[in-house]
């Protein structure tokens, strides 16, 4: 792309909704234009494109010029800081938003929200106000484009997983600084990460975000945010953390790898049934070149439970920081290798009478039944597939680990908690494997119980015995909790 983008529409590929439904009220703000080399700070710059109603107002210390995008909350314009003869871009909320209490709130929250976090992920807010009844607050002005822009220029081919594990780690660094904060952003997504000439990416448009301890102006049981990369939490409209900013981050880093967005639906309520019960395609499926570290890294982000995702942007630093240093024992690979929980999240959630029935009744609310039941049937025969192909290769590691005497590897925990949400807890396997290790701990923290300030008594020492005899016939005899008791019954 060459030249700048005068006027533009905020909202990339999707509208942003706020306090509804995506009605297309509410676009994104994205100050943002394509690189252009560098000009004086007191040139004409900021009149360049199309004029505004306040293109050419003075509000305090800030020159208006033309417009930059436009939506339905209001318009950005380019604008110049006099005193420092500083390029900055202004948001103004539009008059006849001005005079509601609650979209002023909003806009004001948007401002702060933005102010309270210092990191150069973040794009930058200078100041706000209100000038001759008109409020606004001033960003940083961004030369360079959006997530949105680069990946539509790969042609469905992704942007690689160097790439990938970059963006992701300059997204988590900025999401860590706004959880540090308090702040939930609730709309990430390709064209609210802005990308500087220098390749430095920024988190724009907190326009719905959530600050904690901030009165909540979204109402209960309302969806917020973009449905193609909107938590499942958010699109049952409950109450939501930082980790749902790392799904979002994992819808935009799935489209990063593969050029798709892991859920596709003809509207919003089929997208959100598929974040809430469907199982995403596996990446490596679409391109085996992807890692399976990196692949695991965006299946945890993905998970339907929040308990099961990250449950913080430091956590994904550091696998991210794992991968690029060659250790594929990343925590990711522990607990999301095999799917997103759908299948567990469906039977918690709809009961397996009524598995079938809620994308039949969204169908035909939505006037598309026959479209939408035949994507969501192929979607769904497809999840089953893989979580088929899953379970076989969990229950053939377990049988492995677990079917013999011999220490429990590390990792059997968490596969058997993984097939466990597969198959079920009335699985003949998982009851038995289930079994073998509630039995393990037991009687090894009976063991480790024997080193109190007394020694065992006569009784203890008995039980003590059969417990070795337990363990032995468990896992081999010599094993370290074995080796303790035995010395502190040598006492």
């Amino acid at each position: 792309m060459t030249g700048p983008v005068e006027s533009q529409r905020w909202n990339g590929n999707e509208a942003t909704a706020a306090g509804g439904r995506w009605d297309g009220a509410e676009a994104t703000a994205v100050a943002v234009a394509v690189a252009r080399p560098a000009a004086p700070a007191d040139d004409a710059w900021h009149r360049q494109g199309t004029p505004g109603p306040l293109t050419g107002q003075i509000f305090a210390d800030y020159e208006i010029g033309a417009v930059l995008g436009e939506g339905g909350m209001g318009m950005v314009y380019r604008a110049r800081q006099l005193s420092l003869g500083r390029r900055v871009a202004v948001k103004t909320l539009s008059s006849a938003l001005g005079g509601d209490p609650v979209q002023r709130a909003r806009f004001e929250i948007e401002a702060r929200a933005a102010s309270l976090i210092q990191s150069p992920h973040v794009v930058a807010v200078h100041a706000a106000g209100s000038w001759d009844g008109t409020a606004y607050f001033v960003m940083e002005y961004i030369e360079g484009s959006d997530l949105g822009v680069l990946i539509e220029a790969s042609r469905g081919r992704g942007l690689g997983h160097q790439r990938t594990l970059d963006l992701a780690l300059q997204a988590a660094r900025g999401l860590a600084a706004a959880a540090a904060q308090g702040v939930v952003h609730r709309d990430i997504k390709p064209s609210n990460l802005l990308l500087t000439r220098d390749g430095v990416l920024k988190i724009a448009d907190f326009g719905v975000s959530k600050i904690a301890g901030d009165c909540n102006l979204t109402r209960t049981g309302t969806a917020v945010g973009t449905p193609s990369y909107l938590s499942p939490e958010q699109g049952r409209g409950e109450p939501t953390d930082t980790r749902s900013d790392l799904y979002s981050l994992g819808c935009v880093l799935y489209e990063t790898l593969t050029g798709r967005k892991p859920f596709i639906g003809d509207t919003p309520d089929a997208v959100i049934y598929q974040h809430n019960y469907a199982e995403p395609t596996l990446p490596r499926s679409l391109d085996p070149a992807i890692p399976e570290p990196v692949q695991a890294l965006v299946i945890r982000c993905l998970q339907k439970d929040p308990a099961q995702r990250y449950q913080h942007p430091d956590q994904l630093i550091r696998d991210i920081d794992a991968i690029r240093a060659g250790d594929v024992s990343v925590n990711a690979l522990l607990q999301a290798r095999y799917g997103t929980g759908a299948e567990e999240q469906m039977r918690r959630r709809l009961g397996r009478r009524h598995r079938w029935v809620l994308p039949l009744a969204a169908a035909l609310t939505l006037a598309a039944l026959a479209s939408g039941a035949l994507l969501w049937r192929q979607g769904t025969a497809e999840s089953r597939q893989q979580a088929q192909r899953s379970a076989e290769m969990l229950r053939a590691r377990l049988h492995e680990a677990l079917d013999r005497t011999a220490p429990v590897p590390p990792g059997a925990h968490d596969d058997l908690a993984t097939l466990t949400r597969l198959a079920g807890d009335d699985d003949a396997d998982v009851r038995r494997w289930r079994g073998r290790l509630d039995t393990i701990d037991a009687v090894t923290a009976r063991l480790d119980a024997l080193h109190g300030p007394e020694l065992p008594d006569a009784a203890r020492r008995s039980a003590a015995g059969n417990d070795l005899a337990t363990l032995d016939g468990l896992i081999g005899p010599g094993s370290p909790p074995a080796r303790r008791a035995e010395a502190r019954l040598a006492e």
